[in-house]
């Protein structure tokens, strides 16, 4: 017999949110700029259409759309050059702390950004925040439709 707890406590202590990625350009494309609101950032990326390589980093800002966004950390190996290939890329909130003054700016958002080496590469992008320094009920929601 299945259960009827309705549990809450990934779901409470996680944001997870999954993007489109189909640019249509070789700029540079944050998947979603995000509070900084937990310890942790976890950004992945995976290719659905292309081949091409692509460049994924991990940038920090001073508001939400992404003004001043500087570099904290960059992927090693960035070649998910087929399709389903992805690669995964984490920082602690500590490390954007620490570029933050080094660089003189007061950080408040993150996200992951991808560059595609062609304007026809397309893919998922996707960002995990865990332990939320406030956890509460449904920070990532069960479905979306």
């Amino acid at each position: 017999m299945a259960s009827s707890l309705a549990s809450q406590k990934a779901l409470s202590n996680l944001v997870v949110k999954y993007y489109d990625l189909d640019p249509g350009d070789t700029a540079a494309n944050a998947i979603g700029w995000e509070a900084i609101e937990s310890e942790c950032l976890l950004v992945s990326f995976m290719n659905t259409v292309g081949t091409s390589d692509i460049t994924l980093t991990i940038n920090a800002a001073v508001d939400s759309s992404g003004t001043s966004s500087t570099i904290v950390k960059s992927a090693s190996a960035t070649n998910p050059n087929a399709v389903f290939d992805y690669n995964f890329l984490e920082v602690l909130a500590e490390e954007v702390a620490q570029q933050g003054a080094t660089s003189g700016l007061v950080f408040t958002h993150w996200s992951g950004v991808v560059t595609m080496a062609t304007g026809t590469d397309e893919g998922i992008g996707g960002q995990i925040e865990y332990n939320l320094h406030n956890p509460r009920l449904n920070a990532t929601a069960d479905s979306i439709a």
